[in-house]
């Protein structure tokens, strides 16, 4: 529900941001879509990854959202890193040797 003093608030400041709803609307939903696919969590306080890390911590830390462009980008190359850790061949290719 969209209140009357907020109507006339964003009148003063947008004259026509009623206008565009419709597309701030599609464009929540779409975020909503795309961190709720990625494992994301949402709560009172925010968005949460599938790690706990809160959306405001995931953002100081420079990392790209599920919405962003280069998160799979991103997201494979983390995936990389830690398989690495752990000592897997992250990218199999035939005649592997085993991982140590």
């Amino acid at each position: 529900m969209i209140f009357p003093y907020f109507k006339f608030a964003q009148l003063a400041i947008l004259p026509n941001w009623y206008d565009n709803l419709g597309e701030a609307m599609d464009e929540e939903a779409r975020v909503a879509s795309m961190r709720t696919s990625a494992g994301w969590e949402a709560g009172e306080g925010g968005w949460s990854s599938p790690d706990g890390i809160h959306e405001t911590d995931w953002a100081d830390e420079g990392w790209p959202f599920p919405e962003d462009a280069d998160f799979a980008i991103w997201f494979s190359a983390a995936h990389h890193n830690k398989a690495l850790d752990a000592g897997v061949n992250p990218i199999p290719y035939p005649n592997a040797p085993p991982s140590a």
